[in-house]
C-alpha cells in the first residue's frame, strides 16, 4: 500500500491518494463515520470537547498507477477525546480511521506500507513509529497506520538504553512522566531485542493506552495520581508500550504476548485488595464497584475489557478477543506458564502458529479464540447429596460457540481448590 496525504492547516480535513499493490480482493472501508456516538451524559463529555461531531471520509478511484489500482480520498476529521479525532488546541490524533482502511472479507488484514503525510507548520507529526516536522515517511507491515499533529509538540527521549523510544509531548515539561515511562521499558522491555516506537501524549478520558503499530497514544492522565497511587497505572501502561514496540506483525498476537509479558513483570497490588477493606465506606464501595472510575477496566485490571465507548479501528471492523482474555484461557486450561510460553517465541520474531507448536497448544484453539465469541451465559447451582455437595454449571449460547475453560473456585472451611470446567464445545 503507497499512500501519501496532506493535512491542512486547521487539522480539519486530509486528502490524499492510495495506490493498492498486489492485493486482489481488498475492499476500502471508511471506519471513520463508524466511530460509536455514546448518549449517557458522562460518557459525552469525556468522549467530545465541545459537543457531537461526526466525521467522514470520501473513496473515489482515480486512473490506475503503473498498472496497480488508485484511489483519491478526502477526510473531514471530527472534534473527539482520544486517538480518534482533533482536540482543539491540543493537536490531531487518530490511531487509524483517518485513510481507506483496507479489508479482507469481514477481517482487517496486514499489510506492507508506504506511507508520506505533509504535516502543517507549527506541529509535530507522528506516522506509527516515524516522527518529525514538515513531511514524515513511515515505511514498515501493520493492520493501520497512526497519525499524530501535535501542536507546539517536541520529541523526548525515553529510551531505557537502548532501541529508540520517545514521547511526543508539548507544555510544561513533566520529566517525572518520562522517567516513569523510561522505567516501564527498562523493567517489562523482554529482550534480547531493543524497542522502537514513539509514544503520543494525547487527550484521551475514555482509555489510559491505545496501542498501533510502533506507536503508543497516552492518555495525558497516566500517572496523575496522588502519592503512589500512579502505580495503579502502571500495568496498563507497561501493556501498552509492549504492544505498540513488540517486532510483532499480527495485531492478535502482538496484544496476546504483550498480556503475557506485561503480567510476568507486574508486581503491582491489586487495588481491590488494597482498598478492600474500606469498602464498608461508601464512596469506596462505589468507586470498586460501579464501573464509572475513569479508566477502570484497565485500572482494575479486568480480563474481558468493558470499554464504554467503542472507537477503536478493531472495535469497529475487525472485534477479536482481548489478549488479557486468551492467556487467561491458555494458563487455565493448559497449565499456568502457557501464555508466557507462547508469548517468548512471539517476542523472538516466530508467528503465533509455531510458538503454539513449541508450547504443546493446540493451533486449533487459538485460532478458535481468536475472534470474539458471542455472549454466553454460565450458571452454577448447588445442592448437597449424601456424598457430599453437587455443584452443576451450566452454559447457554450457540451451538457453535467454541470451547472455553471455566475457572470454578470451591472454598470449604479453610480449604480453597480451583478446578478448571472445560464444557464441550
Amino acid at each position: 500500500m503507497v499512500l501519501r496525504a496532506t493535512l491542512s492547516d486547521d487539522l480539519r480535513t486530509v486528502e490524499g491518494e492510495l495506490v493498492v499493490i498486489d492485493a486482489p480482493g481488498l475492499r476500502l472501508v471508511d471506519a471513520l463515520s463508524q466511530l460509536e456516538t455514546p448518549t449517557d451524559d458522562e460518557l459525552l463529555r469525556r468522549t467530545f470537547p465541545r459537543g457531537v461531531e461526526e466525521g467522514w471520509l470520501r473513496v473515489e478511484p482515480a486512473g490506475p498507477l503503473a498498472g496497480h489500482p488508485r484511489y483519491t480520498f478526502y477526510a473531514i476529521l471530527p472534534q473527539r477525546y482520544g486517538a480518534a479525532g482533533l482536540v482543539p488546541g491540543r493537536g490531531l490524533f487518530l490511531n487509524g480511521l483517518w485513510h481507506p482502511q483496507p479489508v479482507w472479507g469481514d477481517a482487517v488484514p496486514v499489510l506492507d506500507w508506504d506511507v508520506e503525510v505533509a504535516f502543517p507548520p507549527g506541529t509535530h507529526g507522528v506516522l506509527n513509529s516515524a516522527h518529525g516536522t514538515g513531511t514524515v515517511h513511515w515505511q514498515g507491515r501493520g493492520e493501520r497506520v497512526g497519525l499524530a499533529a501535535v501542536i507546539g509538540g517536541r520529541a523526548v527521549d525515553i529510551a531505557p538504553g537502548v532501541g529508540t523510544a520517545v514521547l511526543i509531548e508539548r507544555g510544561p515539561p513533566r520529566a517525572r512522566r518520562a522517567d516513569r515511562l523510561r522505567d516501564a521499558l527498562r523493567e517489562g522491555w523482554p529482550g534480547p531485542g531493543a524497542p522502537e516506537l514513539v509514544v503520543v501524549d494525547t487527550p484521551d478520558r475514555l482509555r489510559l493506552a491505545r496501542p498501533g503499530p510502533g506507536v503508543l497514544f497516552l492518555s495525558d492522565r497516566a500517572f496523575r495520581l496522588t502519592g503512589g497511587l500512579w502505580r495503579f497505572h502502571l500495568p496498563a501502561v507497561e501493556r501498552g508500550l509492549l504492544q505498540a514496540g513488540l517486532p510483532i506483525d499480527d495485531a492478535f498476537a502482538r496484544e496476546l504476548a504483550a498480556a503475557a509479558l506485561s503480567d510476568a513483570a507486574d508486581q503491582t497490588r491489586d487495588p481491590r485488595e488494597l482498598l478492600g477493606w474500606a469498602s464498608w465506606i461508601p464512596e469506596v464501595d462505589q468507586l470498586l464497584y460501579d464501573g464509572r472510575l475513569p479508566f477502570y477496566t484497565e485500572v482494575f485490571g479486568e480480563t474481558w475489557p468493558a470499554w464504554r465507548v467503542q472507537d477503536d479501528l478493531l472495535d469497529i471492523l475487525d472485534p477479536r478477543s482481548p489478549g488479557t482474555a486468551v492467556r487467561q484461557k491458555l494458563d487455565q486450561q493448559f497449565g499456568p506458564g502457557t501464555a508466557l510460553r507462547v508469548a517468548w517465541p512471539l517476542a523472538q520474531g516466530h508467528s503465533l502458529e509455531r510458538a503454539a507448536e513449541e508450547a504443546g497448544v493446540p493451533w486449533a484453539a487459538i485460532q478458535a479464540w481468536r475472534h470474539l465469541p458471542p455472549p454466553v451465559n454460565l450458571s452454577a447451582t448447588g445442592h448437597r447429596s449424601r456424598s457430599g455437595t453437587v455443584i452443576e454449571l451450566r452454559r447457554e449460547g450457540p451451538e457453535d460457540v467454541p470451547s472455553e475453560p471455566v475457572p470454578v473456585v470451591v472454598q470449604s472451611g479453610q480449604t480453597r481448590e480451583t478446578m478448571v470446567w472445560e464444557p464441550d464445545a
